[in-house]
């Protein structure tokens, strides 16, 4: 390849030959100079076009932060989890029947829309942003463990039932065509209606979906939104509800705010006795003994993430979900 066909860019973002000698062949330390390729449609060139049926030989470019194998046709499963390095992975309408994304903590934006897809895990994406798997037979998704994701877009699939409550920044979703029996976005933010390209009609192709789960503060604008797409359906959205947000509301415990940069505030009954912070790794990081019914936790000094705060009291132990960023 050359420079011209522009399908790669080297690390200081210039566009690149990845075969640098001209020898026919990749070496180790051509591979490490790749920060992004672009197999997108296998168009090299407007002379011709080919497709990519097989990825091995990736894993050998450890410093490649994007990957676009975009409308290429492996009829396979593939496996990425040697790329630790990167950041957004584009791979819609590849035919891809299993993946393998463990271990990519650096994953912000991932595309895998479009395949043959009837599982999906994303439990090791702590740093995930924003998610399309739509248009695959995928069952389940679970997402407790991104406290980034802040747009979903997962339309068209077999999803039963959606719980956004951990994800306290997902303020956009596509849900679309799931036969949806449960979907809480109570998660502690309003959600945003403003790109309408991202939100769909959450009626459309769920129709036994009567009731979202929503934040008391956005409970007008979900149910206008609802009452105004699709069809005659009626969908009550609720902020009564059983899979309310543990780490913002709870009937014993409230905190805020949530995310947080800094403080955050408790408030408990008078029943409480004893408060811990824990980290994600359930390392114990601050140990207090209740003398009022309020408390304020200074996390200013720990790094960004998830953490949990345990309520002790006579009756019951609550664990509370917060994030800092």
């Amino acid at each position: 390849n050359s420079t011209t066909y522009k399908f790669a860019k080297n690390i200081s973002d210039q566009w690149m030959q990845i075969d640098t000698n001209g020898d026919g062949e990749i070496q180790l330390s051509e591979a490490i100079l790749v920060k992004a390729i672009n197999f997108k449609n296998g168009n090299i060139s407007t002379g011709g076009s080919w497709t990519v049926h097989n990825i091995t030989g990736l894993e050998s470019f450890t410093n490649l932060e994007y990957l676009s194998t975009a409308y290429n046709n492996f009829n396979s499963s593939v496996d990425f989890s040697a790329l630790v390095g990167l950041k957004e992975l584009q791979l819609f309408n590849c035919g891809i029947n299993s993946i393998n994304v463990s271990g990519l903590n650096f994953l912000e934006i991932f595309g895998c829309q479009g395949n043959n897809l009837t599982n999906l895990d994303v439990s090791g994406l702590s740093n995930l942003f924003l998610l399309y798997c739509g248009v695959n037979q995928i069952q389940e998704l679970d997402v407790d463990n991104n406290p980034l994701l802040t747009i979903v877009g997962c339309s068209y699939n077999l999803i039963t039932s959606l719980d956004f409550s951990n994800n306290p920044l997902l303020t956009k979703l596509a849900c679309s065509n799931n036969n949806l029996t449960g979907l809480n976005i109570k998660n502690g933010v309003n959600h945003n209606f403003v790109t309408a390209a991202i939100n769909d009609c959450w009626k459309i192709g769920n129709p036994n979906l009567t009731n979202v789960c929503v934040d008391a503060s956005e409970q007008v604008a979900v149910q206008n939104f609802l009452d105004g797409c699709g069809t005659a359906q009626i969908i009550t959205a609720t902020s009564s509800c059983a899979l309310a947000n543990e780490g913002f509301s709870l009937k014993k415990t409230i905190l805020y705010p949530n995310p947080t940069k800094d403080k955050v505030t408790i408030n408990f009954n008078n029943n409480s006795n004893k408060i811990e912070l824990y980290d994600f790794q359930g390392r114990l990081l601050i140990k207090k003994t209740l003398s009022s019914n309020q408390e304020i936790f200074d996390i200013s000094n720990y790094a960004n993430g998830v953490y949990f705060i345990k309520v002790e009291n006579d009756n019951l132990n609550e664990i509370i979900k917060i994030l800092k960023k």
